[in-house]
């Protein structure tokens, strides 16, 4: 099987779609100058982890994984950091003037 012999279905060009538009928002929510900024850049951060920790599936639908093993990432500590980021964009939504205090650090642990 060459480099470029690849399966794709429509699945895995939806879930190619949601990526690149995840990246796309994410770029965008950093650049915006008004509004909640400290909450419009979580959900920046939670769009990339998601974005890239969606990567992996692609990889493995599109069947890179078998010829190029190497291609796909290690995406779990990402995932484990959607929680939490979720939680401070709701948090920082809410009371926009809340500060991030060190003790919040506690909710990057995993369980």
């Amino acid at each position: 099987m060459s480099i470029l012999m690849f399966k794709l279905d429509i699945l895995s060009m939806i879930a190619a779609l949601g990526i690149f538009q995840g990246f796309l928002l994410a770029f965008l929510l950093f650049r915006i100058r008004t509004g909640n900024r400290r909450a419009n850049r979580v959900l920046a951060f939670f769009l990339v982890a998601l974005s890239v920790s969606m990567i992996r599936s692609i990889i493995i639908a599109m069947g890179l994984y078998d010829v190029h093993p190497y291609y796909a990432l290690n995406t779990r500590p990402l995932q484990l950091l959607l929680g939490p980021l979720l939680y401070f964009y709701v948090r920082y939504l809410v009371r926009p003037s809340e500060t991030f205090r060190p003790r919040d650090l506690l909710h990057g642990l995993p369980s």
